[in-house]
């Protein structure tokens, strides 16, 4: 199976569901019409609400009007009985007897191919007019959606090919029209019970019905014109288009009168927002220069401290020379020099007595000509 056929199946089914919600709260009348009798009857999912059946006097004859008044009249009868609502879903069953029926055999070829050649195997079989007829066609009294399905075992497709003519289908859509009903198709050879099955479980009567596809949308969208009369359609639609032009109008200049109004109110106080924005940003600044002179002032504060407790610690004979270190780390490198070691060790003591100092260490020491030069690092707790 190629892409485009899982594709097409892939619709249909998409199709059917979406159908199979929109008709399971409604009611479907089935209209039955033979050469001799009519059957109605009502239906909804689960069973048939009512059924009437009512016998014809006149004969059915091609093109005989005093046939179709009289179905017209019957079927009024039983609407009015049952109360049938308007505009309710319609299809009409036509007997075998009333339309040109022949047994059409195809070989195993694909969908496309087949609609293709139901066309032209009518035009060899019918015996009226081309161009004066409807046709329809399935396989077994079934869909033909089915018969290309089940045809996969064998090597010929059997079509059951229906036709009638075009002017029999207008007069049942205008029956239909009369009695105000919806008909949505028109088929032949099937059972009310499974026609009920089918509509039910979303099936479109697509090739399967006399009328579906061969009304062409204009004269549908005459027809509608006609039901829903037109003249008053077109007034009303003009009315509504004028009422809404107007309300909109007056809603565009209401808009715009009070969006200006709403200007000219806040003009006086351009000026002192933007004063405001001023003084906001100047007191953002103000504050970050005082937090940062606050944080500079601790810091040099914290410096002068610790340079002064280190600076007392060294005793006589031993002076410094270079004090380098960071003060957010708390580290502090001491250099400089002594004529003694006494001096140099003395420092050292002072240093780790210190109270506030948490490590004291001593980094190098060296002779230099009489004196001895040292570096030790300290740090604060």
């Amino acid at each position: 199976m190629d892409k485009q056929e899982r594709l097409w199946r892939g619709l249909r089914r998409l199709r059917c569901k979406w159908q199979h919600d929109r008709r399971w709260q409604k009611q479907l009348v089935l209209l039955q019409l033979g050469a001799e009798s009519i059957v109605a009857s009502c239906w909804q999912a689960d069973c048939c609400l009512w059924q009437k059946e009512k016998a014809l006097e006149v004969p059915w004859q091609d093109g005989c009007e005093d046939w179709w008044h009289e179905v017209e009249r019957a079927l009024q009868d039983v609407f009015i009985w049952a109360r049938v609502p308007d505009r309710v879903d319609t299809i009409l069953l036509l007997e075998e007897e009333l339309v040109f029926s022949e047994l059409v055999e195809f070989p195993k070829i694909s969908e496309q191919e087949i609609l293709q050649a139901i066309p032209w195997e009518a035009e060899q079989l019918v015996p009226w007019e081309q161009g004066s007829y409807n046709t329809a066609f399935a396989s077994s009294g079934r869909s033909y959606l089915d018969s290309v399905r089940s045809s996969g075992d064998i090597n010929n497709l059997q079509v059951q090919l229906w036709a009638w003519p075009t002017a029999q289908v207008a007069k049942a859509c205008s029956l239909t029209k009369g009695l105000r009903l919806q008909l949505q198709a028109i088929l032949v050879g099937l059972s009310t019970q499974k026609i009920q099955e089918a509509w039910y479980k979303g099936w479109s009567f697509k090739n399967w019905s006399l009328k579906e596809g061969q009304i062409s949308w204009q004269q549908r969208a005459g027809e509608l014109a006609q039901g829903l009369y037109p003249q008053r359609v077109c007034a009303l639609c003009l009315a509504l288009s004028l009422l809404l032009y107007a309300a909109s109008r007056g809603g565009c200049y209401l808009a715009s009168y009070s969006l200006e109004q709403t200007r000219q109110q806040l003009a006086p106080y351009a000026v002192w927002q933007q004063r405001m924005t001023n003084d906001q940003k100047l007191q953002t600044a103000i504050d970050r220069y005082q937090r940062l002179e606050k944080s500079l002032q601790s810091s040099a504060s914290h410096i002068s401290k610790s340079v002064s407790r280190l600076g007392q610690q060294v005793g006589a004979g031993c002076w410094l020379e270079v004090l380098k270190g960071q003060a957010k780390a708390k580290e502090w490198q001491l250099e400089g020099a002594c004529y003694e070691l006494a001096g140099m060790n003395r420092l050292l003591e002072n240093l780790e007595q210190d109270p506030k100092l948490a490590q004291v260490r001593l980094l190098n020491s060296q002779q230099q000509g009489n004196r001895i030069s040292f570096s030790v690092l300290v740090q604060e707790k």
